[in-house]
């Protein structure tokens, strides 16, 4: 039996664990699982969260250790009652620190703007009334 015909046969339950299955993805029906809590697939070979995964909501804990995950969906977010978050690749640490540096940028970059526009309203006359 498949992971996705498998997962949807088992909409209600709470926690899922497929640990050590050689799986290469998640499902995209893992949405559909309203009542998931806890969803753990560590030491596989899952290299991408489906978008799809964020609208399970009740989801609190995901672990998704020794996979070959390197980006996670801009949706994750979404997922309010998440508590843990389990990833451990390198790759993925460099990617956050990279996208943060470049945050960082556009806030440097936002703030020379800020300030030549200070400089510049500083710098012309104002006419008395």
């Amino acid at each position: 039996m498949s992971l996705e015909k498998w997962v949807l046969m088992a909409v209600s339950f709470r926690v899922i664990k497929v640990n050590n299955n050689q799986l290469v993805r998640l499902p995209r029906c893992l949405g559909r699982m309203r009542a998931l809590v806890s969803f753990s697939a560590n030491t596989n070979k899952i290299n991408y969260i489906p978008v799809e995964a964020a609208q399970c909501r009740s989801l609190e804990v995901l672990r998704l250790c020794q996979n070959k995950i390197s980006y996670l969906p801009e949706n994750i977010g979404s997922l309010r009652n998440l508590r843990e978050l389990w990833l451990d690749r390198a790759l993925l640490l460099l990617i956050i620190f990279w996208a943060s540096f470049q945050v960082g940028t556009m806030l440097n970059l936002f703030a020379d703007a800020s300030l030549w526009w200070t400089v510049l309203v500083a710098a012309v006359p104002i006419p008395p009334f």
